[in-house]
């Protein structure tokens, strides 16, 4: 049921005629969120922290126990994402942008209890209608309540788009991007600057622009180029950013990934106003499944920009 429903909407939405509209859309909206938001590329630009900000609005869901530190670096650890030291400066972090407050906790004063704030949930609710925009393109019916604080939304699509992590975890390619603070917007923003220079071969793409841009420094872009440049995703021509080369490989992993994403917060979306009940390992395989297949197999132009 998972799996066939995936791959339906998967095909739907490479198929469509505005399937391109979408990805534009999504490149433009996202890239607007990071620029407005660049300190949020401290918690959830790259890939680690992206799952752990997911099991951070699960837990603050969870209203049988308290969370703290401890219950996010037991989780941490169990899935070797990020050291206890590591956890905990994500968390202050966290607090120190006004995304989360902390206070000693009403059942064991030993630890704080953590709680969400007014913009930790308009942050979420900014992400799922990013989301809905681009799908609105292809389906228009899809409707997402935002702006509800107590609402099921932001959680149960974090809960599924858990999921999709594990399409790219073992990519090496995309992980360029993926794994390096910052990185993910960073390579929206080399695709829209793509397509806004009119499929011109190189493009301009400022490597101090793009540290400013994102909160992180003009060293870390150099070696995330550098590192692209090395793996045949793009081509240097000029030093500094100056004249860059999107290589096909690059275009067609990214492009296969936002597909993927947006079918992906297709169903988050459907299961929550459904209320199906989809067995997480089942829907896991399903995407693994999809990014195995349908995304790099089937016969369709990948001209994306």
């Amino acid at each position: 049921m998972i799996y066939e429903k995936l791959h339906q909407d998967i095909r739907k939405i490479k198929f469509s005629a505005n399937v391109n509209y979408a990805i534009y859309n999504h490149i433009d909206n996202q890239i607007d969120f990071f620029e407005k938001n660049k300190l949020l590329s401290k918690l959830i630009s790259e890939y680690k922290k992206y799952l752990i900000s997911i099991k951070i609005a699960e837990l603050l869901k969870d209203s049988s126990a308290s969370f703290t530190k401890t219950r996010l670096q037991f989780f941490t650890s169990d899935k070797q994402l990020a050291t206890p030291n590591r956890t905990s400066a994500i968390i202050d972090t966290a607090v120190h942008l006004g995304f989360l407050t902390s206070k000693p906790s009403v059942t064991d004063r030993r630890y704080n209890s953590l709680a969400a704030t007014e913009k930790f949930y308009k942050i979420k609710n900014d992400q799922i209608n990013i989301n809905k925009k681009s799908l609105n393109l292809i389906f228009p019916s899809i409707k997402v309540e935002s702006n509800t604080n107590n609402s099921s939304i932001p959680e149960k699509f974090l809960e599924i788009y858990f999921g999709s992590s594990l399409c790219f975890k073992n990519n090496s390619a995309i992980n360029i991007f993926l794994k390096r603070e910052a990185g993910y917007p960073i390579l929206l923003k080399i695709l829209q600057t793509a397509r806004h220079c009119h499929h011109k071969q190189a493009i301009a793409l400022s490597f101090s622009q793009l540290s400013r841009n994102f909160g992180v420094s003009r060293a870390h872009v150099q070696k995330m180029f550098q590192a692209a440049h090395d793996a045949k995703l793009i081509r240097l021509q000029a030093p500094g950013g100056k004249e860059i080369e999107i290589m096909p490989l690059l275009e067609r992993l990214s492009r296969n990934m936002i597909i993927l994403s947006l079918a992906i917060a297709k169903g988050a979306i459907d299961y929550t106003y459904t209320q199906n009940i989809y067995n997480n390992q089942e829907f896991e395989t399903a995407i693994l499944t999809a990014h195995n297949t349908i995304l790099d197999t089937e016969n369709v132009s990948t001209t994306m920009l």
